[in-house]
């Protein structure tokens, strides 16, 4: 893991969800995927992968993401077009939940460091 207290570096990270998202492209492709059930499959993919990521690479993971989900869940094929309001939506969410989610995988480990530093220093007097 990164030197990020236990967060995957951005490359790993980037990694990981392009080749997700390579693979469920191909599911859809092949029409064993429901353009559906591949778009909640893309959102899931990057919130997971966000959960141990710096919120920095989860904004990035949201957006390379939504590039696939946009591309081959919304679209066909690969194409990608803009739709407009429905697109800045469906980015503004990506967004949210992929930072939003880095944010939450790694409340706990970030807030304890000030108490034991505090602790150390009584300690030791």
């Amino acid at each position: 893991m990164g030197k990020d207290g236990g967060r995957l570096p951005f490359a790993s990270a980037a990694g990981l969800v392009f080749v997700a998202c390579l693979a469920l492209a191909a599911a859809v492709s092949s029409g064993v995927l429901s353009s559906t059930f591949a778009f909640a499959s893309f959102l899931l993919v990057g919130v997971v992968v966000s959960w141990w990521s710096p919120p920095a690479t989860a904004a990035a993971l949201g957006l390379l993401t939504i590039v696939f989900a946009n591309g081959f869940a919304v679209n066909t094929g690969g194409t990608l077009t803009w739709h407009g309001e429905s697109d800045v939506v469906r980015l503004i969410c990506f967004l949210a939940l992929s930072v939003t989610a880095s944010i939450l995988g790694h409340r706990d480990v970030d807030q304890t460091r000030p108490f034991r530093a505090a602790a150390r220093r009584v300690e030791h007097g």
